[in-house]
């Protein structure tokens, strides 16, 4: 009996978790390599965005959907060559290179694979994450400061 019930109970988290990760936004034309990301950059004089996730963590599906999932921010994310790395999955370089970061991250490379400013940790608004973008697609002048925090 409490076998049946289990696998019910299983097959319900499931389905569940794969209806969650559907709501999620979808990036448009990312990529999942750096290697492709730093190609696909020089060959088009864009600098690369990286965006780096996982799917359990919670200020990572808050950014994705109060931030990342806004159309200003969805149009801004087209000057970039997107990465995205999820954690434990393809980042492992990227952890290396960065020493663990935390969940979400931003960074932007050049198309040099050099970052331009610092990396920024936790859940970026809308509005700094649009003032972020504007200034890494240049990739000049000071970074600006931007509010970062929880969910």
């Amino acid at each position: 009996m409490r076998m049946p019930m289990l696998l019910t109970l299983v097959a319900g988290l499931l389905v569940l978790a794969g209806c969650y990760r559907e709501t999620v936004p979808d990036y448009g034309p990312a990529v999942r390599s750096l290697d492709t990301a730093l190609e696909q950059a020089r060959s088009t004089d864009r600098n690369v965005l990286v965006i780096y996730g996982s799917d359990s963590c919670p200020w990572s599906r808050s950014f994705e959907r109060n931030t990342l999932a806004d159309a200003d921010v969805r149009e801004a994310l087209g000057s970039f060559v997107v990465l995205l790395l999820e954690k434990g999955e393809n980042s492992a370089d990227f952890e290396k290179a960065w020493g663990n970061p935390p969940t979400p991250s931003v960074v932007t490379l050049g198309p040099d694979g050099k970052p331009l400013g610092t990396m920024l940790s936790g859940v970026v608004k809308k509005d700094g994450f649009l003032t972020y973008t504007a200034w890494a697609k240049s990739g000049t002048g000071p970074q600006p400061a931007i509010a970062v925090g929880g969910g």
